[in-house]
């Protein structure tokens, strides 16, 4: 049953249209219905454009029948709808406000529906102006940026999308100090200019006079430098090298090692290569003789592809190698066996547990190390005979020794036992001699071995 004054509510909020409710017809709200009215009111009776309307209404309570707001905003002179939609979620009271940006003039309807979860509820419509004045407000933006020669253009904007621009001042050039762009010899003049700091352009220049005085006839390389043999990406060293240009006028003048240039220089790869030195003065051009320079390999590791084949020690035995390979790698990418030119470093037998052997491997002064473990383990110092077999003098001919209720107890110089019944062997027992027979219980460990022994009887 729908209420007469619910009809406008149901025109506009469409969503509701299509669900069912009770609503008493008479106008009386039954139990659990919104029964209030959500007043709506502006900030403003009238706006222009570009403004914002802040459009609230009375909230209402808190109870549990409450659903939603519904807010329909219409500009009734253009026919645009601008909000048709809930302002909050389903029992969000607060949510009894609206802000809306204005783009166009009119007259705007505004109404708030109170909807309760039984269909039902109140609503409000109230309507406000808007002018076509309408105050710009421009947002600045460097749109072209002005360069030396160029300018720029700046760019005003309006949120209504009205636009205007302005024109920047070319910078203009930023002169720099004097530079030579071509230096002068003894045959041609040279220039220098002034450029731009900015874009290097060239605002001013002027010519260098032809150079004058003595040209440079012959580079002499008195002495070559002291270290002529180099490691893989050493650095060259000029140290002890004599250098002396003569002119043609006969005079002559020693060079340091910044007066020059060093040609052919290169340890990157190893071998032998041809290095020599050149001197520019006045535009000419000079070199010295050739010398030889050697480069050679660095170790840069080594590895151990095979350890040696005993790695478990007793107290008191050396150090075996037998087995053990080292690899050396060196910076030119090759490998060598050596082995025999390692030292050793590490092995102590007088503690026990596992432990680090260090190699060492040293090649041209420079030397690398790697670690291996071992095991040192204390001497076997005694063999008891904790319990003897349970069978002693009643073996017969023919009879097969036993060992069992026998216990066989190992020492050690740490102080440590150990069972070891079932690694030992025995002898001296034959299943055909009669009488008192001496039988040898014996255990080895490592390179030790330790013995005890007991009797039995053979009857006939």
């Amino acid at each position: 049953i729908i209420r007469k004054d619910s009809l406008s509510y149901v025109s506009n909020y469409y969503g509701w249209g299509w669900h069912a409710g009770v609503v008493l017809s008479d106008g009386n709200n039954p139990e659990g219905c919104v029964d209030w009215i959500p007043t709506i009111s502006f900030d403003k009776s009238s706006y222009t454009v570009g403004e914002t309307a802040k459009i609230t209404w009375t909230a209402s309570s808190a109870q549990s029948d409450f659903k939603h707001y519904w807010l329909v905003i219409t500009n009734k002179t253009s026919g645009k709808q601008y909000y048709g939609s809930a302002t909050g979620d389903d029992g969000d009271v607060s949510k009894n406000y609206y802000n809306l940006v204005i783009t166009e003039a009119g007259t705007y309807k505004v109404d708030v529906y109170a909807v309760d979860h039984n269909g039902g509820g109140k609503s409000d419509s109230k309507t406000f102006t808007v002018s076509s004045i309408h105050t710009h407000f421009y947002t600045k933006t460097v749109t072209i940026k002005p360069t030396c020669r160029k300018t720029g253009t700046i760019t005003y904007t309006c949120y209504c999308g009205d636009s205007y621009t302005e024109t920047i001042p070319a910078t203009g050039h930023t002169p720099g100090d004097w530079e030579v762009d071509t230096p002068a010899t003894a045959t041609n003049a040279g220039k220098e200019v002034i450029r731009c700091t900015v874009c290097t352009e060239i605002l001013e220049e002027r010519a260098i006079p032809k150079l004058t005085g003595p040209k440079p006839g012959t580079l002499y390389l008195d002495k070559k430098p002291s270290k002529i043999s180099y490691e893989l990406n050493e650095e060259f060293d000029p140290t002890g090298a004599v250098l002396r240009v003569k002119y043609n006028d006969g005079t002559i003048k020693t060079l340091t090692y910044d007066d020059v240039e060093v040609v052919g220089f290169d340890t990157t790869t190893s071998g032998s290569h041809k290095v020599h030195f050149s001197y520019t003065e006045n535009g000419v051009t000079l070199n010295t003789w050739e010398f030889t320079i050697l480069v050679d390999r660095q170790v840069t590791a080594i590895y151990i592809p095979h350890k040696p084949n005993k790695t478990h020690y007793i107290s008191g035995e050396a150090f075996e190698r037998e087995g053990m390979q080292i690899i050396a790698t060196y910076s030119d990418g090759t490998k060598a066996d050596v082995t025999a030119e390692v030292r050793t470093s590490g092995f102590d037998s007088t503690t026990f547990g596992l432990k680090k052997m260090t190699v060492s491997y040293t090649y041209k002064g420079k030397t690398v190390t790697l670690q291996f473990s071992y095991e040192m383990n204390p001497k076997l110092t005694g063999l008891v005979l904790t319990h003897k077999p349970n069978k002693l003098a009643t073996y017969k001919v023919g009879e097969p020794l036993s060992k069992e209720g026998m216990i066989i107890t190992a020492k050690f110089s740490d102080g440590s036992t150990k069972d070891v019944t079932h690694l030992i062997r025995t002898s001296g027992y034959s299943s055909k001699q009669v009488g008192k027979q001496i039988i040898t219980v014996s255990y080895t460990y490592g390179t030790q071995t330790k013995s005890v022994q007991f009797s039995i009887i053979m009857n006939n």
